[in-house]
């Protein structure tokens, strides 16, 4: 008999982990623009769990990004730089290009922590195109 109250135990202390809240897994678009659009692979941005941004552009082959440049700053509580390092990807077709970038976000004292994302694309002809995002990540 008192296997069976150790086996109830443990089975109840492991479906106590689970909060029973589903989770998001849809991608978010941060910001869009006639030559942009910027996504986050998960619109919940769950901290300390890989994420993805996605710059996805259907621009001519004269306006290739020659440098993208990209960090992200938290705006409620200062959690240092995050860079971001963006690589060219597999578009869905011959006019489309990917590049993406792969982070994770810190844990904060604050269940739902506000960031800033830049991001400045550089091209051969010396002008730039500026991103800027603002979204939240959550650890609940």
């Amino acid at each position: 008999m008192p296997i069976v109250y150790w086996t109830l135990l443990i089975l109840l202390l492991l479906t106590g982990c689970d909060n029973g809240q589903a989770r998001s897994e849809k991608p978010l678009i941060l910001t869009e623009t006639a030559s942009w659009q910027l996504s986050l692979s998960n619109a919940d941005a769950p901290v300390e769990t890989p994420l993805q941004l996605t710059l996805t552009t259907v621009l001519s082959d004269n306006k290739v990004p020659a440098a993208i440049e990209a960090d992200i700053v938290g705006i409620s509580m200062y959690m240092g730089k995050i860079p971001l390092r963006f690589t060219a990807a597999t578009g869905t077709d011959d006019t489309e290009r990917l590049y993406k970038a792969e982070f994770l976000l810190g844990a904060c004292s604050e269940p739902n922590m506000q960031w800033q994302l830049n991001i400045n694309i550089r091209y051969n002809d010396g002008t730039v195109d500026t991103l800027s995002s603002k979204f939240t990540s959550s650890w609940h």
